[in-house]
Formats: structure tokens, sequence, C-alpha cells
């Protein structure tokens, strides 16, 4: 798995450091944009496939300001026909607004079909397909439809804060493609968004998520939907954990009991019907830092007196 994240951080710094004009041909194989991509009513210096293609430059470049992708554009121009244009923004700013969202999405999901269908024998665990589920929160502009419909935090005075959104994603390991998403506003948890995109996961599939995803109900369903779930137990829980063998140091089987009360998306008939004693393994990963860390129990003026930070407990000792 590590190999295939090193991959796709390759990929993105290689994507990074291709021109606007070349990126067109690079994604061939997955995307194609006709010249009707966004229905175009006139002719313009940035109809919307093009501007998709200077917006994707923007997102994928070290320097996401507007000024250098027109700057990349104009030598694009110059060097195709000759043509000339105004070094202003102002043009493209309002092309990229035009963009219309099912445009866009139509484009994600083109790409993603089509990286789907691709073999992926390099990415698999064991032979078998992982997801990554993981969310987020992001912040808007302060309007009033916006926070109509996304309000601000409840700990923020009215008026002091922003619009805030809660995203959760499910991600293909093996190639890094967000396959989709759902969102919601900050009063809606992460497992809540989490269960619309169920429909991504097919049976076979490992997945792969931290401890905000890991309930009893949950990893149940999901193992009825034939996924196996790779989750961290919750710091807090304790209750209704019971080891029944310890394999080696770090590694043991639980039984977790079934407590607490019917989940409010799930129906009491559901509840009662399902088994009170799951079996799990519970792996412990190990941390790499040594007990003994000496700079934490010396103080901060040693550290200059070190010559060399690698070689700070001979110092020390």
């Amino acid at each position: 798995m590590a190999s295939g994240v090193r991959r796709v951080a390759a990929q993105v710094r290689r994507l990074r450091q291709r021109k606007v004009w070349e990126l067109g041909g690079l994604f061939s194989p997955w995307l194609e944009l006709p010249e009707s991509f966004g229905s175009p009513k006139r002719r313009r210096l940035f109809p919307p496939w093009r501007t998709f293609w200077l917006f994707l430059t923007q997102v994928l470049s070290a320097d996401k300001a507007c000024r250098e992708v027109v700057r990349g554009f104009l030598a694009w121009l110059a060097f195709e026909g000759g043509g000339t244009a105004s070094p202003k923004t102002a043009a493209y700013c309002k092309a990229r607004r035009r963009l219309r969202l099912p445009d866009l999405q139509g484009v994600h999901g083109q790409v993603c079909r089509a990286v789907q269908a691709m073999p992926a024998a390099e990415g698999l665990w064991l032979g078998r397909p992982v997801k990554v589920a993981d969310g987020s929160a992001l912040s808007m502009p302060d309007t009033a439809a916006n926070q109509l419909v996304y309000p601000q935090s409840p700990r923020a005075k009215p008026g002091c804060g922003f619009p805030l959104m809660r995203i959760v994603g499910i991600f293909s390991l093996a190639t890094g493609a967000l396959l989709d998403l759902a969102k919601g506003t900050l009063r809606v948890a992460e497992r809540t968004l989490f269960r619309q995109l169920w429909h991504l996961l097919e049976r076979g599939d490992v997945l792969l998520a931290d401890c905000g995803f890991c309930s009893y109900a949950d990893f149940y369903c999901l193992a009825q939907l034939g996924v196996d779930c790779v989750m961290g137990n919750h710091p807090r829980r304790s209750v209704g954990l019971t080891v029944l063998r310890v394999f080696h140091k770090g590694d043991r089987l639980l039984a977790w009991h079934k407590t607490g009360s019917c989940p409010e998306w799930l129906s009491r008939a559901d509840w009662d019907a399902m088994p009170d004693r799951p079996n799990r393994s519970e792996p412990r990963a190990r941390k790499r830092r040594p007990k003994n860390y000496q700079l934490l129990n010396k103080p901060r003026r040693l550290f200059k007196e070190i010559q060399h930070r690698n070689r700070y407990r001979k110092a020390l000792s």
C-alpha cells in the first residue's frame, strides 16, 4: 500500500510540471472534452472546454494564481497561431465562474469510470481492492445563501463566522481517484454521510477508515455486504469488548458485544436481528519512537551542544 501512495505522489509531481497545452493529451486515455462541452452560446476566447483545462492547470500548479495561468495561456496562444490577448485575468475569472456544476460532475464520473476499468493488479491487497473513507470540513464565502444552507459553527458569534460544509469521500487506494463524496452541514455526522456512499462498495472490497467511522451497526452491516473493514477502535470505547485470544504482542482477537440503544437510522427489528458477538481482530500499531527519548527529559539549552542530532543519545549520555 505504501508503494501505491508513493506512486500517486510521484504522478502528482509530474503533473505539476506539465504545461497547459500538454494536459489534454496527457488525459486523453481517460477524458475527451468536445468543443460542445458546457454548451457555449457564442464564440469566446475562453470557451468552457478551454477554461476547464486552464482551471485544471491552476489547481495542479504550485503557484495557484490566476495571473500565472493566463500567462501560460498567452504563451500557448502565441506559439500556436501568433495570437495575442490581454494579460488581465478578468475574462478568465468570469469564464471560470460560467462553468456549470453538472458538467464538472459529468467529467468526474467519466474519469472515475475509465480509471476503475483499468487493470490495477499492483494496487490490490492480496488480490482485493482497497477503498479509503475519510471526512473533512471546508469554509465558504460568507453570503446569506450559504449561511442559510450551511450555517456557521454554533460556537461562533453571529456575523463572526463562515458557512461550513462537512464532506465525506471514498477514494480508491490503487489509483487515488475520488469515487464520490457526500456533503452536509456541520451538524451532520461523518458517519451519517458515509452511509450515503455505501453503493460504491462492492463485495470483496476492503474498507480503510479511522475510528470516527467505526460502530457496531456499521461494522456488521458492511460485513453483510461482503466488505471487510479495517478501522481503528475509538480510544474511549471500553465497554462491550472481551479479549478472546492474544496471538502475540500487539495482535489480539476481541469479542465486540452489542451494547447501547438502537441507532436512529436502523429499525428496531434489524437491530434485534444482529448477533451479539461478531469476532474482531485488533492488531495494534507499534510506535517507532524509542521509549527513552532523552530530548524530552533534558533542558532545551542542551540541544545546542549536540553536533549532529542523529547522535544526540551519545551526546546526552
